[in-house]
């Protein structure tokens, strides 16, 4: 009978180390431009927020939870800016809604 290989892999157990920033140097999605503490304050969530799986479930539920979907800009026939520093204007500083 073949014996098995077992071959260790990471401690998945263990949260990944907190990155030392968000950003790259391709940077497409402007995150450095995210005021990320008041958003996490919007959206209710604080404390030691390690990259994992288990984060994102949660700063997902809560975005939903926290950030309603609105359509009032589209109805009342206004633009809708969709570049970092205006989403969070409007959706942590003004706390309105979300959109598609």
């Amino acid at each position: 009978m073949p014996s098995e290989t077992v071959i260790p892999g990471p401690d998945v157990s263990a949260p990944a180390p907190r990155p030392e920033r968000f950003t790259t140097d391709r940077d497409f999605w402007h995150g450095a431009e995210l005021d990320l503490d008041a958003y996490l304050a919007r959206v209710g969530l604080s404390g030691d927020l390690p990259p994992t799986l288990d984060t994102l479930r949660a700063v997902h539920r809560a975005h939903l939870a926290a950030i309603p979907f609105e359509n009032l800009q589209i109805v009342l026939g206004r633009t809708i800016p969709l570049d970092v520093p205006s989403l969070v204007d409007k959706m942590v500083r003004r706390r309105r809604g979300g959109y598609c």
